[in-house]
Order: structure tokens, then sequence, then C-alpha cells
């Protein structure tokens, strides 16, 4: 039974009787929804109760915390070419200092479809042209070089087949390798020119020796090992040209290099993914790391018709050429 009692209320009377209501066996029914006392908010929890469907009892309930309720983004760092900006949204709830940022990504450089001349190309030498970025506030430009009119592009390239692949070993004869004009310098602190003219060789990524077949280390070693950069293996430019039997100027007034192997010329901009004299496209640009011009060994290799392999177990490249 549930039991009540009453006090008399006059003053210096302790007196009470008590009373009790027979319990009906009642096996009680809660509502599920919950009688909102205190609404909960993002910064406290509220209150509320439960009550019964088939009796008078009710129970208290707490009721959690919300979420924060964000606004709408308001820009606080512009977003530049090269640079991401930021955005900011506060909470609604009155007294809640609560604020969410996200990335604006960057924009990109925006270039026109035109180029404007800079240096004119003679019979001997390469010409110059550029264009610069229309966005507000940017002044970086892009530049390409002009083939000297004295040179013929080269056609696109078609399969060469391989030469002392079948032996399952290296390879080669010892050549020199043709000297670089003094007139277009290549890169500071490149390879050795004399080289091994290797005919089937496989490279591991991050060593520096180069492996046959069987695993053994041939006396050639790059001072820059191969390297993966966004997908692509990169290895140094002077080391694969030489594997080639190509020819490699630099030009460092436009920041270039020039491979040349029989008919076959491709002119390469530093940072840039679309070579000249070709309509084929790099993944990732050449680029110069520890003072080594590093370029795409795939994109290079099949361009002058060597067969390029990659074992992503071992993580090594076989080169067939």
């Amino acid at each position: 039974p549930i039991i009540y009692e009453r006090i008399c209320t006059r003053m210096g009377c302790d007196e009470f009787e008590t009373n009790s209501i027979p319990n009906t066996g009642c096996a009680h029914d809660f509502h599920e929804a919950v009688t909102v006392i205190t609404p909960a908010t993002c910064l406290a929890q509220g209150s509320g109760t439960i009550e019964c469907t088939l009796c008078p009892v009710t129970l208290p309930q707490t009721i959690p915390v919300t979420a924060h309720i964000f606004g709408e983004y308001a820009e606080t760092i512009p977003a530049e070419c090269e640079h991401d900006g930021e955005e900011e949204a506060y909470c609604t709830t009155p007294t809640c200092t609560a604020h969410n940022t996200r990335i604006i990504p960057a924009l990109g450089h925006d270039f026109p479809n035109t180029w404007t001349e800079r240096t004119a190309a003679t019979a001997t030498t390469n010409g110059l042209e550029y264009r610069i970025c229309t966005r507000a506030d940017c002044t970086v430009e892009e530049t390409r070089s002009i083939l000297a009119t004295g040179v013929t592009p080269s056609p696109s390239p078609t399969p060469r087949p391989s030469t002392g692949g079948s032996t399952g070993g290296l390879i080669g004869r010892q050549v020199q390798a043709t000297p670089v004009p003094s007139a277009t310098p290549v890169p500071p602190n490149t390879a050795d020119d004399t080289h091994e003219y290797i005919h089937h060789f496989i490279l591991q990524i991050g060593g520096n020796t180069i492996l046959d077949l069987n695993g053994n280390s041939p006396d050639i070693v790059m001072d820059v090992p191969p390297m993966i950069v966004n997908g692509r293996t990169l290895v140094p430019l002077r080391f694969l040209a030489n594997a080639l039997g190509a020819q490699v100027s630099w030009n460092e007034a436009t920041r270039d290099v020039t491979i040349i192997n029989g008919d076959r010329i491709l002119v390469i901009p530093i940072g840039e993914t679309t070579p000249e004299l070709t309509a084929l496209g790099m993944e990732v640009p050449a680029q110069i790391i520890d003072g080594r011009t590093m370029v795409p060994l795939r994109f290079i290799a099949e361009f002058f018709g060597a067969e390029v392999t990659w074992n992503a177990e071992t993580r090594t490249v076989e080169i067939v050429y």
C-alpha cells in the first residue's frame, strides 16, 4: 500500500494521522514522450518527467545537451591562387560562443590562353614566352620555351624493341656521354659524364645503387635515390638520359631541360606537367631535389622507347632498353 500522513498545523501540536491506499498491483506503463520542464541547450542539460498511463506515478528524466546549431558561414580569410582561405560560423544559441571553421580551397592560377613573347628564338637558341595569372593581386607568371628555329620537333613516340633483355641480367658497354655545351650548362652538382650504358636494369625505391635481375649491385651509384612523389617514380635526369644514350642540355634562363635522342626531342620546363613539342602530359612535374633534376621515370623512358615495369611488392622498377 501507499502510505500518506498529515500533521496538525496548530503551534505546539505534533499530532499526525496516517492513511493508506491499497496497492493496486499496477505494472507501470510509462509514456515514451517526455514532458519537458526545463529545455536542454548546447550549454546545459534539460529536465522533464515521464508519466505512467495507468496511475499517477511520474519519473524524473534528464534531457541531454543538444548539438550546436551553426548559422551561415562568413569568410574570414579570402582564398588565393596558391593559399587556402577560411570561413567561420557561430552557434545560434544565446550566450554560446562556439564556432566552426572550414577551409576554402585555393583557387588555383587563372592563366590566359594566349602567350606573350619575351625573347625571340634564333636558329640555335630557344626563345621564351610568358603569361601572367589574371586574378586580382596575383603576379605569378608561367613561362615556356620557344624552340630554336633550327630544331625540328620530334614525332610522337613509338615503342622501340628491347635489346639484351632475354639474358636476365645486366648487359651494357662503357660509353662516354656527350658533354653538355658550355653555353647550356646542366644544373649544379649533376652526375659524372662517364656512365655505363645499360640495356636492362632495376631501380630500388629509396636505394642509390642499380640492381640487376639477380639482385647484384653493379658499381653505379646515384647520389639521389629514386623516390615516389604523388604516386609517380622520380629519378635523376642525368642518370636516366645517360642510360638511354640521350643528350641533355639545361637552359638556366628558361629553367627547362632539353633531351635529344636521335630524332626525338623533349623539352621539359621545371615545375610544369606539359613538356613542349609533344601533346603528351606528365602527372608529376620535373623538379630540383637536393641539387638534382628529378623527372618522372615512366614518362621519359617510354617516350624514348623503353619498357617500364613496376613491382609493388618489392617496390622496384624494371627498365628494358
